[in-house]
């Protein structure tokens, strides 16, 4: 499939314009970025926290000694290839839930015997009660056992873009696991919001640190008292990137959609966060509240990521335009824009790669989805925008 892109390369990696986009790129005249892995550089920080959340959960309840090893994040980056899981906390549970199937069977009992007991617990009792009940309880061998992540690597390959719901299929409807998977849930209280889940209270407090989570979140942490992670993040956007592509497309023709909120995104970018469209900006938060209106007379609906709301809605923002490319990292940014083409055929994907640590496999997983154009980063937007505009004139 390589053969239907044009490619070039450049100082920082290879770029890679698909064949049948070429006369097409210089329509581009706003965009929409991804946060995430995009304007941001998360390697050390959301990516991280999955990196931590699951070893600090295994060794305080079961005394197991996960190690934070490459094999882990390529297990994440294996989840994030299936096009379903844009928020870290799935991912989080997806291994848990794994994990908490591969344990002893006198273990599984036991959670099973206390999953009530410890679900109307608030959350540092639950936790507490966890500890006493499963820890110093694992043989040398069950160790190993929970350590092999071949089966989690299997697990991963088989999920799709519907996300979580391909993972807990595999649990619901096998007899042997369904109520491992039930007390499991009901322990982690998830999904749920931060405050009443145990898994998604971790992950913001090692994501947050102690600061940062009870001004976010307007409670104390009750589990992590360090710095957090998101203090080791980098941005990637630029004022020269953004003032490079504004000579081209216009100052008011940037829009944001991402799976992050608003205010984290602001710690991070800074003032950065006001060259955007404030109109064409749709954080999480705007998705959740979308999403609980739509409930009242749809019912169940799920509109993050790979749904295409969040890039449809910050593409209003932007009207009128020709053409909107969208710049995301992952396999569900991809997907998001062939969805909303379904509806709208004036977007172009554009795939990232330069803060993978799998770049090659990722770059393929772009070719494979049939990306419009792949880059290593932002920072080579304008000069494609701007070199296939010579191009056609």
């Amino acid at each position: 499939m390589a053969d239907e892109y044009v490619e070039t390369r450049v100082d920082t990696g290879v770029v890679l314009v698909r064949t049948a986009s070429v006369a097409i790129l210089d329509e581009i005249d706003a965009i929409i970025f991804d946060c995430d892995g995009v304007l941001i550089d998360v390697r050390e920080s959301y990516t991280k926290a999955i990196h931590a959340s699951v070893p600090y959960l295994m060794q305080e309840l079961f005394d197991v000694d996960f190690p934070t090893t490459q094999s882990l994040l390529e297990l994440i980056h294996t989840f994030k290839k299936s096009g379903g899981f844009n928020n870290e906390w799935d991912i989080v549970y997806s291994i848990l839930l794994h994990l908490f199937n591969k344990l002893p069977k006198k273990l599984q009992r036991k959670l099973i015997a206390t999953r009530h007991q410890l679900a109307d617990k608030p959350l540092s009792e639950r936790f507490l009660l966890a500890k006493k009940t499963f820890q110093r309880q694992l043989q040398p061998q069950e160790h190993s056992s929970l350590l092999d992540l071949g089966p989690a690597f299997a697990l991963a390959r088989r999920a799709n873009s519907t996300g979580i719901s391909s993972i807990e299929r595999e649990f619901k409807n096998a007899s042997d696991s369904k109520e491992v998977f039930e007390a499991t849930q009901q322990f982690l209280a998830y999904p749920g919001r931060v405050g009443e889940s145990l898994l998604t209270t971790i992950f913001e407090e090692i994501f947050c640190g102690s600061i940062l989570f009870e001004k976010q979140y307007g409670m104390k942490p009750r589990f992590y008292l360090d710095s957090g992670l998101i203090t080791k993040e980098k941005r990637i956007v630029s004022p020269k990137i953004l003032d490079d592509l504004a000579s081209l497309i216009g100052q008011n023709n940037f829009g944001i959609a991402t799976g992050r909120p608003y205010s984290l995104t602001k710690h991070t970018l800074g003032s950065l966060l006001d060259s955007f469209n404030r109109k064409a900006s749709v954080f999480i938060e705007d998705v959740l509240e979308a999403q609980r209106n739509e409930r009242v007379t749809m019912g169940e609906i799920d509109l993050t990521k790979p749904n295409p709301f969040s890039l449809l809605k910050s593409s209003e923002g932007l009207n009128p335009f020709k053409r909107v490319a969208y710049v995301g990292d992952s396999a569900e940014d991809i997907i998001m824009v062939k969805k909303a083409c379904e509806l709208d055929n004036r977007f172009l994907s554009v795939g990232v790669y330069s803060t993978s640590s799998f770049r090659e496999d990722l770059i393929s997983n772009f070719i494979e989805l049939e990306t419009d154009v792949i880059l290593p980063s932002i920072k080579e937007l304008a000069g494609l925008i701007k070199n296939y505009g010579m191009m056609k004139r």
